[in-house]
């Protein structure tokens, strides 16, 4: 699963997932999601034992009515 697919499925929600494969720079380009929920660090508690795993919120980067200045 791309991180496309992870933010479609499981949108506003914590998500940690597996990294199954790397691009060429080492940025993380396919998943297998391990644990979703609401609180980030009851996503994160849940999976401390696991390797290379990616946490990430998979919600819109700026939200609607936010001001963004570049």
């Amino acid at each position: 699963m791309d991180l496309k697919e992870l933010r479609e499925k499981y949108p506003n929600l914590w998500v940690a997932a597996r990294v199954l494969k790397r691009d060429e720079n080492g940025q993380p380009i396919d998943f297998e999601m391990l644990c979703v929920g609401p609180h980030r660090l009851a996503v994160r508690e849940k999976t401390l034992n696991e390797q290379d795993v990616c946490f990430l919120c998979a919600k819109d980067v700026i939200q609607e009515g936010w001001l963004l200045i570049l």
